[in-house]
């Protein structure tokens, strides 16, 4: 049984390893204009939504043309924030409740009963979308020759996801070759408040893009300098001792083990300049500010 806990950790990784999968897709040469890339990553956030609706008790909902790779790609975009919110209102009695769906329903017919309750507790969606990352990075491989280490974006590697990598869209250097990087477009990509999108990295550092909107928790980083430059609106960092409110283009460093918290009254897009694999709520347990680590903007 996955307590609600392992169940959150086991989501974070499938987030990072959905994002990386597709930063691959949407970097390689052919896979764009690819029916069978298409039709197996619709096929794999559709297994996810209807597992969604599952689980939250809503009509999935019919999706409308998606003849293209971005429009499956903004469509299915959505679904991580969706399915963390119900993760986090959930707890064990909840997810021990019996459940039941078309697709184990037919598993039965052909197998049998299953040795218990079919519960939502079981991730079995995860071994689903694990299973076709797979395929999907085989396919890239036929379609580009190049090498890929897919172990861990299938799902194989467990624990938290690594916080390097490369092949992110807009951010690569690949075969010794730099990519343009345009901050505003990225901007435009980012969905939600409090969730860093990596757009580089570089000896041992991320540059991380956020949106800001509120406040967040006071909090430290015992081993990790951060290094915030405003692009867009107006943000805060508070000190125990004073605040510094920053424009476009001002800057501030926030020294290992100082306290601190973060805010922006409307939103504000910030770069942030930190070692690989820094957890954005730094010293504190996770919470609901806390985000999946490594994470590439797509």
């Amino acid at each position: 049984m996955y307590t609600p806990e392992l169940l959150r950790q086991l989501y974070a990784h499938m987030e990072w390893a959905d994002a990386r999968v597709w930063s691959e897709v949407l970097g390689t040469e052919g896979a764009r204009g690819d029916p069978w890339l298409r039709d197996k990553l619709f096929h794999m956030h559709d297994t996810q939504q209807a597992f969604l609706g599952l689980w939250t008790g809503q009509p999935r909902q019919t999706p409308g043309d998606l003849g293209s790779l971005a429009a499956v790609c903004e469509w299915a975009r959505p679904y991580y924030a969706t399915a963390r919110g119900f993760l986090e209102a959930s707890d064990a009695p909840a997810l021990a409740e019996p459940a039941s769906d078309a697709f184990g329903d037919r598993m039965r017919q052909h197998f049998g009963p299953p040795r218990g309750n079919v519960t939502l507790h079981r991730p079995s969606i995860a071994a689903h979308t694990t299973h076709h990352r797979g395929q999907i990075m085989t396919r890239l491989r036929e379609l580009d020759g190049a090498r890929r280490s897919w172990t861990t974006l299938s799902g194989c590697g467990g624990g938290a996801p690594p916080s390097h990598g490369t092949g992110r869209r807009g951010s690569p250097r690949e075969d010794g070759m730099t990519a343009k990087i345009s901050v505003d477009e990225s901007c435009d990509r980012l969905d939600e408040a409090w969730r860093p999108r990596v757009i580089a990295t570089l000896n041992g550092q991320e540059v991380k893009l956020i949106r800001v909107k509120g406040v967040c928790p006071w909090h430290r980083h015992d081993d990790a300098d951060e290094f915030f430059l405003v692009w867009k609106g107006r943000f805060s960092v508070e000190f125990r001792d004073r605040r510094v409110t920053m424009k476009e283009g001002e800057c501030v460093l926030v020294p290992r083990g100082v306290e601190h918290r973060t805010s922006a009254a409307a939103d504000a897009y910030v770069l942030c300049f930190e070692p690989a694999g820094t957890v954005n709520t730094g010293n504190l347990p996770a919470n609901e500010f806390t985000a999946p680590c490594g994470v590439p903007i797509c």
